[in-house]
Order: structure tokens, then sequence, then C-alpha cells
């Protein structure tokens, strides 16, 4: 179990900081080669859904604090 102090130190440490950016950075790419057509061709729908996916699993990625988590479970 992560404590929230724990947490809190993760978050702010350099190097989860430059993690956080790249992850925003790659989410941002995907976003605008759905937008700019980059999924465009024979396979347009799986294209779309895939990089879709990506987008939202990165979301998850950023999103995800384990002592909410724990919280939630506890109640």
């Amino acid at each position: 179990m992560v404590t929230k102090e724990e947490f809190v130190l993760w978050k702010n440490h350099p190097v989860t900081i430059d993690l956080y950016e790249l992850i925003q950075q790659k989410q941002n790419e995907l976003k605008d080669y759905v937008l700019f057509g980059g999924t465009l061709g024979e396979t347009v729908a799986q294209h779309t859904a895939r990089a879709v996916g990506r987008v939202e699993a990165l979301q998850d990625v950023l999103e995800w604090n384990p002592v909410q988590e724990e919280e939630e479970n506890e109640s």
C-alpha cells in the first residue's frame, strides 16, 4: 500500500514530472493524429479506435491515484 505522503513525494519527484509531461505529449500527438486524418485509409475505424484507446489508457495513467483507490475500497 502507498501512503498519501509517499504518493505526494513520488508525484512531485522530477522524474515523475518528466514522465507525466512525456505522457501528455504522446497523448496530444495521438489526438492530433486522429484530428488531422492520420487514421484515414482502408481500416479507418480500427486505426481510430486504437488511437482513441491509447489516449484513454494514457489518461488512466495520468489520473492514477493509489491512495484514493485505497480509500474508496475501505468505504
